[in-house]
């Protein structure tokens, strides 16, 4: 009997962010092959529901499936993940230059807000904190550009999710300064800037992707 009363769609969802979000976290490392048997006993429900998950995340290309052996967290290639990137590429680019043009002064008061209390010093706990209000950041540029197919594209293929792995991310001391560059632009209604700058930025970040497999420092190579 599942614990959850709510329908079964909800539950479906529930089910499909939760494991999603533990492949982000890497709670199941790349590679790791996911059983459904132990998945429905530890999120307390069948094995149908489970399933219907790990074929959306294959679909989403999260998972792979290989026949007659199950589904795998899926172990991306160099030029896979910087596919991905490029497509964040024009969606950020995209997503700037939309919040630009036609986001209200409420939204842009509130854009202007992003990362104004990290200053001075940088704690572990801080660059913790930072990583979550960069994703913030990012996803939040999508949904206020009004754009509905860029945010369904966005969230359909985990784009901005993926950038957050372990191994892919650039320090705070580095994209600080660049997300303050792409609010300003903002704040100033300057469109192409705001685009051009939010480009650049995911940019520098695929090159620290090509350059940590270059030196065989990414983790899940």
């Amino acid at each position: 009997m599942s614990q959850f009363d709510d329908t079964f769609e909800d539950l479906n969802s529930y089910l499909y962010n939760r494991l999603k979000q533990e492949i982000w976290n890497q709670v199941y490392q790349h590679g790791t092959k996911l059983r459904q048997e132990h998945l429905a006993k530890e999120y307390g429900v069948s094995r149908t529901p489970i399933l219907r998950v790990l074929e959306r995340l294959t679909a989403e290309n999260i998972l792979e499936y290989v026949p007659r052996r199950g589904f795998f967290v899926k172990r991306l290639s160099l030029d896979e993940m910087l596919n991905i990137f490029a497509l964040r590429e024009v969606l950020d680019g995209a997503a700037a230059k939309a919040c630009a043009l036609h986001a209200s002064d409420e939204d842009i008061e509130e854009i202007r807000q992003f990362f104004a209390k990290f200053q001075g010093k940088w704690s572990s706990d801080l660059e913790q904190e930072y990583v979550i209000v960069d994703q913030q950041f990012h996803s939040r540029l999508t949904k206020l550009s009004g754009n509905k197919l860029l945010q369904e594209i966005n969230d359909s293929f985990s784009i901005n999710q993926f950038s957050y792995q372990k191994g892919l991310m650039r320090p705070p001391i580095e994209t600080l300064a660049e997300h303050q560059s792409i609010i300003h632009a903002i704040v100033e209604r300057d469109p192409l800037k705001a685009q051009l700058l939010a480009m650049e930025h995911i940019q520098k970040s695929m090159e620290n992707i090509r350059l940590r497999f270059d030196e065989h420092k990414f983790p899940n190579r």
